[in-house]
């Protein structure tokens, strides 16, 4: 049976002082950004299809 990320949490995480949850939290997405830099935005100019999407959320 294969462990759920919920029940990874609850068992494990939940367990962390807030210091250390801050600490895996600050690895984790440390992580993604070093790995998936290419598919983050950089540019600061905002497209048509980004204003629209922000008028659809409000």
């Amino acid at each position: 049976m294969s462990t759920t990320i919920q029940e990874i949490y609850t068992q494990v995480v939940r367990t962390f002082s807030p210091a250390e949850r801050l600490r895996l939290a600050t690895l984790i997405l440390n992580d993604l950004v070093q790995h998936d830099a290419e598919l983050v935005d950089q540019s600061d100019t905002w497209t048509e299809q980004d204003r629209l999407d922000l008028v659809k959320k409000q």
